[in-house]
């Protein structure tokens, strides 16, 4: 699907969304750049694997954890929060980049996140400094959503 141009019609229904199985899901905004929307979906493919890894080993905070890189991967990519085609092109980049941020902010602090996700048993988890840690990535990630939200 080829990005529109920022001053082109509204997209059809079509573009928006991606029906599977009688669902109906947002699609990728088509207006970001394809190195921005390859990085969010390789953050998202490893949120998504570390959900199913932790609730195999039944580890709540470690599916937290990887939910809250799937959640700042989709909204990078326009697949959650505000309609991607509700607002100009220069937000949705903005916002596509933001999550990008957040996502570093969550690989640069190790202990944010559970890195029992690759496999690795020696790790704790569940550990009082691992939550918080978790906690003021997302919660600094999602102040900045709420910021430009209102902007």
């Amino acid at each position: 699907m080829a990005a529109r141009d920022a001053g082109s019609e509204s997209p059809t229904d079509d573009e928006r969304w991606l029906v599977v199985g009688g669902r109906r899901w947002r699609r990728t905004d088509p207006a970001l750049p394809a190195d921005v929307v390859e990085q969010l979906k390789s953050h998202l493919g490893r949120g998504r694997s570390g959900v199913g890894a932790a609730k195999r080993r039944d580890e709540p905070d470690a599916v937290a954890a990887s939910r809250t890189r799937v959640g700042l991967a989709k909204h990078g990519l326009g697949e959650r929060g505000p309609a991607w085609w509700d607002e100009p092109v220069a937000d949705r980049i903005t916002r596509a980049r933001d999550a990008l941020a957040a996502l570093a902010e969550l690989d640069a602090h190790p202990d944010a996140e559970d890195v029992r996700l690759n496999g690795d048993e020696s790790s704790a988890t569940g550990s009082v400094h691992t939550r918080a840690a978790r906690t003021e990535v997302a919660t600094a990630a999602a102040e900045r959503a709420e910021r430009r939200d209102r902007d």
